[in-house]
């Protein structure tokens, strides 16, 4: 496992790898031989296609996760809401390791 990618690490035979967009890297190399062997299942993920009662049970799962100090977020940058075009060039530029806050108070 040494050589194998970090993200099949704690993976096990018959996983399910979960992925979305990435502004980094648009058409991503993969592992194929390796994945292949470990039987694994690539499951992209549209947050615009998804119902609605999945959105609502995601936040609630979120929630729970955060308010029970299990789940932290990686902040990189924070803008107030009269610069939200300078976090959203922010974001479009990437280089960076967590999330964009635009705050709205």
């Amino acid at each position: 496992m040494a050589t194998c990618p970090y993200y099949l690490m704690p993976a096990s035979t018959g996983a399910t790898i979960a992925t979305y967009a990435s502004m980094r890297v648009a058409e991503p190399t993969l592992p194929f031989r390796r994945m292949l062997f470990m039987d694994l299942t690539i499951r992209t993920v549209l947050v615009y296609a998804m119902p609605e009662s999945a959105k609502d049970d995601a936040i609630e799962d979120i929630t729970e996760l955060l308010d029970g100090g299990m789940l932290q977020h990686r902040i990189a940058y924070r803008e107030p809401l009269e610069n939200v075009a300078a976090a959203h060039q922010r974001i479009e530029k990437a280089g960076f390791y967590g999330v964009v806050l635009v705050d709205i108070e």
